[in-house]
């Protein structure tokens, strides 16, 4: 990944680099379509990322549909385009070292190889809801009523509060 990051880097330093302002009017996976004002013509396929390639980190900004962005066009040739500033995100994907992390809509999504932050943080409320049965049992041989009426007022939330707060939050 050295050598590649290193070649592009080499081509634009030795490259004519021009800018130009445009409208986002459709994004398709890496690319998008650029509308610009004037007599200029659209820019296809202008990558969201200025290097190309799949690699095991990085970060994507999707821009907006109808977003202003920035686009370097390097040595005049439009196939070599790329988005270098957006006024609106889309969404937000980064991964770095097997860990996954993506933002879209006002929710966020965290993955890595070996764990999922939904799955995990549902597993914790099901053993809060088995912690407070548990609570309210003990309460009752101990002659503890005070404390009942406060395990089920915590079960209750972890069985229809907090689950849809997760879900809310976390878009898995």
């Amino acid at each position: 990944m050295t050598e590649v990051f290193n070649q592009a880097i080499r081509k634009i330093a030795k490259s004519k680099i021009n800018a130009t302002v445009g409208k986002v009017v459709e994004v398709n996976g890496n690319v998008c379509k650029v509308e610009r004002d004037g007599n200029l013509s659209d820019l296809e396929d202008v990558r969201l990322q200025a290097i190309e390639g799949n690699f095991d980190s990085g970060l994507l900004v999707v821009p907006a549909i109808g977003s202003e962005v920035l686009c370097l066009v390097v040595d005049g040739e439009e196939q070599e385009t790329a988005i270098v500033q957006t006024t609106e995100v889309e969404r937000i994907f980064y991964k770095v070292k097997g860990a996954e992390f993506e933002m879209a809509d006002g929710r966020l999504k965290f993955l890595t190889e070996s764990e999922n932050l939904k799955a995990l943080l549902n597993d914790l409320i099901d053993d809060l809801k088995l912690l407070c049965d548990y609570l309210k049992q003990t309460a009752t041989k101990a002659g503890a009523a005070q404390v009942i009426p406060l395990a089920e007022a915590m079960k209750m939330k972890f069985e229809n509060v907090y689950p849809t707060r997760v879900s809310n939050l976390l878009n898995e």
